[in-house]
């Protein structure tokens, strides 16, 4: 492995590192900070509550800023941003100068840390897990797959998701973080075929030089690890769905921040208002439209990347030539023999 392929890797992390840290860190040194600006401890709740404002605010810009002035830039002037936030952090005087402070070094963050989902996504090549490893289905570009009504309105078609995958780019946005996250716990049950993912998965990161290590468990024991509440040692993990109805939001609703199926640490308030409208419109062509802006919310330019989606799924059936043309199966697995027309 090169030294480049060595240092890349380590570039998501730090920039990981910082955010989550800094986010954190001040909680046990506000009496400290406090007393040094001249203020109370709880006063500085406020420069706690402005970091993750100024972070929930500026994350979802931060994948359409990157293609759209590039990532190497974006994340410099992201570590800029950071870097004079936190030298006016260490320069107040007053709680009105450290918020200030802190709003910026929020602002910083946000942009530096969806790179490393994104990195993540790139790299998958998508069309070769179907092809040698599941040998069914196809690539996904995004979470609502194919066969569920409006499919054609609401795919997000991401361009984190190519099928082929984009070590190239991936790189190029590793090359933008300090020191990124060398090490993965990827996570999967004993379900058939899963194992042989978690490998492929693996061995495709590891071109990034991150090193993952695989953790196979019985299903009943791999859903109780994951949570709820969400499992914070859980790096990544391996899942797939098969839909209870036919619509697109039977899908979307597991990422809202109260469901049961949550499992990815990751709450946007944003999102769930946007599900929470679609699901009132009985417009089937409104609702398809209100869809894709979710989809969007997860995986689109402005998307925050809660999770990255491998392939839709197939049932792979036997079907004779004189009914072939009517057989069909659909997104939840069944068949439509009402449909079938045999051939004479």
């Amino acid at each position: 492995m090169g030294s480049r392929d060595r240092i890349v890797p380590l570039i998501v992390a730090v920039a990981l590192f910082m955010e989550n840290m800094d986010s954190t860190v001040i909680a046990t040194s506000l009496p400290a900070i406090a007393a040094d600006i001249g203020t109370s401890p709880l006063a500085l709740k406020l420069a706690v509550t402005c970091y993750l404002l100024s972070l929930a605010i500026f994350i979802p810009a931060s994948g359409w800023t990157a293609d759209r002035f590039g990532a190497r830039t974006v994340f410099r002037a992201a570590i800029a941003v950071f870097v004079v936030g936190s030298i006016g952090c260490a320069l107040a005087s007053s709680l009105t100068e450290f918020v200030i402070a802190r709003i910026v070094q929020g602002m910083g963050g946000a942009m530096m840390t969806p790179v490393g989902r994104i990195v993540l996504v790139r790299t998958i090549d998508r069309r070769a897990l179907v092809e040698h490893v599941v040998r069914s289905g196809e690539p996904a570009d995004g979470f609502t797959p194919k066969g569920i009504p409006g499919f054609s309105v609401i795919n997000a078609h991401s361009r984190f998701s190519p099928p082929a995958g984009n070590l190239a780019g991936a790189k190029a946005l590793m090359a933008k973080v300090a020191r990124p996250v060398r090490k993965i716990d990827l996570y999967f049950p004993n379900a058939p075929g899963l194992k042989e993912l978690g490998v492929a998965v693996q061995a495709m990161w590891q071109q990034l030089g991150i090193s993952t290590t695989l953790h196979e468990q019985e299903f009943k024991q791999f859903l109780q690890f994951l949570g709820p509440p969400p499992n914070e040692d859980v790096d990544a993990y391996l899942l797939g769905w098969i839909y209870d109805f036919f619509d697109a939001m039977n899908g979307l609703e597991l990422w809202t921040c109260g469901s049961g199926n949550n499992f990815t640490n990751r709450c946007n308030k944003r999102f769930d208002s946007l599900v929470d409208h679609a699901r009132a419109v009985q417009n089937d062509d409104v609702r398809y439209r209100l869809y894709r802006g979710i989809e969007q919310a997860m995986l689109g330019p402005n998307g925050d990347m809660p999770l990255a989606p491998l392939y839709w799924g197939a049932n792979v059936s036997l079907v004779g030539d004189r009914i072939r043309d009517t057989f069909r199966i659909d997104a939840q697995t069944f068949v439509h023999f009402d449909e079938i027309r045999v051939r004479q």
